[in-house]
């Protein structure tokens, strides 16, 4: 049985958040709710090491992990890590002030100026159905992954579609270079060719396996490529509690 959601809404000066929340989630929010009024200050907010998830990953760590250095990559790095961290598609501009102090970042001076930087970088895109949230793009996935894979910020943009790397060399054929046997995609393709996944099978425990198996990953580093093994219907997935779980997670099975 799917879990009961229910919808907040937050409104007041310089702040209108409405959000559907799961009932687990309302419970940790009712008792603030129903206290008193009483100003709330940044240390009220949950810390870093409250924020951890399914992956057992923080915000803080994500971030750090990613390589990132600027404010709208930040931005992007914090609807990426709703997305792959929280199953949430959106961020909502309001709510971001609270998520950079949550990865023990200071809020931006000029957030509308970052947030139309993240956008003109093309690293986030405002969801037209919901004004004034924004959803991570494949262009801000592929830039912030460069970041991590590299090392260096910025050098993860020759990845970018009709960059450098795009570009066939002169007397060379236009085919795109395949993962190396050494990248994730490879590793997960070596599962589903031992049938692997022949059980429904979580990122938790897909990471147990590489882990086994001589390549450490932490579960962000691998949610793209179960994306695009869906996508490809190499994999199937499905929302099911896991024993002993109390919230419903992705399971991957063969198609």
């Amino acid at each position: 049985m799917s879990e009961k959601v229910f919808k907040v809404k937050v409104q007041g000066p310089g702040i209108s958040i409405e959000r559907e929340v799961a009932e687990m989630a309302l419970a940790r929010l009712l008792p603030l709710l129903l206290l008193p009024d009483s100003p709330m200050t940044p240390e009220d907010l949950p810390s870093s090491s409250d924020q951890r998830t399914a992956s057992n990953i923080t915000i803080g760590e994500f971030l750090s992990d990613l390589n990132i250095r600027s404010n709208p990559e930040r931005i992007a790095g914090i609807a990426l890590f709703l997305r792959e961290a929280l199953d949430r598609e959106t961020v909502a501009r309001d709510e971001l002030p609270a998520w950079f102090q949550r990865a023990g970042q200071p809020a931006p001076k000029n957030l509308i100026r970052d947030v139309k930087a993240a956008v003109a970088q093309r690293l986030i895109a405002e969801d037209h159905a919901r004004g004034g949230e924004y959803l991570v793009t494949e262009t801000g996935v592929r830039t912030l992954r460069g970041h991590r894979e590299t090392g260096v910020a910025g050098t993860a943009r020759r990845s970018l579609p009709g960059g450098p790397a795009d570009r066939p060399s002169r007397g060379s054929s236009d085919k795109r270079a395949t993962p190396t046997a050494d990248g994730p995609t490879a590793k997960v393709q070596e599962l589903v060719d031992d049938a692997w996944f022949a059980s429904p099978r979580t990122v938790a425990e897909l990471v147990k396996e590489l882990a086994a198996r001589g390549a450490h990953y932490q579960a962000p580093d691998l949610t793209y490529q179960m994306q695009q093994f869906v996508k490809a219907k190499k994999l199937r997935r499905k929302k099911e509690i896991p024993p002993g779980g109390k919230r419903e997670v992705w399971h991957y099975s063969n198609w």
